[in-house]
Parts: structure tokens; sequence; C-alpha cells
């Protein structure tokens, strides 16, 4: 069964092979706590991106966000926190007041 983009309005699913689809940042159990802050601060940033009441964390591990919601088509690693595509932020469902 195809997966569906997390965003809404968005409706691109994993079945079109020109797109990837990428998982909210996961805190793994062995890691140094400052990792784990920065991880679960950016998979908390992309949750918020969302903009949606009806998702929870707990939620998430089923979830991906496709390509077609970072600059460069995937989002940056979890300590590169200055890059624009720490968090998923084009045609998010909603008007940001941010320009493509």
């Amino acid at each position: 069964m195809p997966t569906i983009c997390a965003v809404f309005g968005c409706g691109n699913k994993t079945l079109d092979k020109s797109l990837s689809f990428y998982r909210f940042p996961k805190v793994k159990v062995n890691v140094a706590s400052d990792l784990k802050t920065q991880i679960l601060k950016q998979r908390t940033a992309w949750l918020n991106a969302l903009h949606r009441t009806d998702v929870h964390d707990s939620q998430l591990k089923n979830m991906k966000i496709c390509s077609v919601h970072f600059k460069s088509g995937k989002p940056a690693n979890y300590n590169d926190d200055k890059n624009p595509d720490w968090i998923p932020t084009f045609s998010m469902g909603y008007n940001s007041g941010r320009s493509k």
C-alpha cells in the first residue's frame, strides 16, 4: 500500500518514483544526550511545520514527507539547523508568507 505525503493537501504517493519520501527524524536510544536533543528539536520542528492539529507525535513513525517540500529536494542533517532544509517549508498546504 502506498504512503501518502503527510503535508495537508499534498496527495503525493510513494508510487511516484520521481519523488523521494522522508521519515520524520527519529530519536535513537543509544546516542549521546546532546544528539538526542538535536534530533528531537528537528522532529518537533517538522511536526510544527505541518500545522496539523490532527497529527500527534505517536503517529509520526508511519508518516513521511515528500521531496517537494524541501528546497533541495531532501532534508538537511539534524546538526545543520541553519540549513533551510532542516525543516520542510515549501508548499506546506497553508500560506506561510514565505516566497519560493
